[in-house]
């Protein structure tokens, strides 16, 4: 009589432990139904509140459609490390695309300071990107605008001007051509 009381107490103990987990992985399937459904039709701030990564990047992204790139960018960089090779690549691609959109609201004529550094740290992600996955062409279209905006300091053509010193000796602390002390 104790033996069949004990399996029936064992029985009953894995029934629960087992409707337990069938609960959770019923609830777990609703929200990733909820997540697809938001993500389908755009809704991406009603995606965010789906816990790990994919709600991150929702999140991320709804600060990014919302114009808050700073809060964006925060996000982004969270997921920089994620094991995730597609969800990483993402992340750094539209935080590039914070960059550059913000870059974009800014009058680079009158603003550069403020433009100029935007669209270097924008190339900076493409480049990212593009070291991760040589053909992701939105990266690639991406870079080559953020260069006909800011185009590389290597890639432009030094102008020698008469009676005025080479700018790369300027920069040196102590000129070679005068003697030392």
């Amino acid at each position: 009589m104790a033996l069949k009381r004990q399996l029936m107490f064992a029985t009953l103990a894995v029934a629960v432990v087992c409707g337990v987990q069938l609960s959770r992985d019923l609830w777990r399937l609703v929200q990733i139904s909820q997540y697809n459904k938001a993500v389908r039709v755009a809704d991406f701030a009603q995606a965010a509140p789906y816990n790990g990564e994919y709600g991150l990047f929702a999140q991320a992204y709804a600060a990014h459609e919302q114009g808050e790139y700073q809060a964006a960018r925060i996000l982004y960089g969270r997921l920089e490390h994620s094991d995730d090779a597609s969800l990483r690549l993402a992340a750094q691609f539209n935080m590039g695309n914070t960059y550059l959109q913000q870059a974009g609201e800014v009058d680079i004529e009158k603003e550069s300071d403020l433009a100029l550094p935007l669209i270097e740290l924008a190339k900076v992600s493409y480049r990212d990107v593009l070291r991760d996955d040589s053909q992701h062409w939105d990266a690639k279209f991406n870079l080559e605008f953020a260069l006909q905006l800011s185009p590389d300091i290597g890639a432009q053509q030094l102008i020698e001007l008469e009676g005025r010193r080479n700018p790369i000796r300027t920069m040196i602390a102590i000129d070679p051509e005068n003697e030392l002390p």
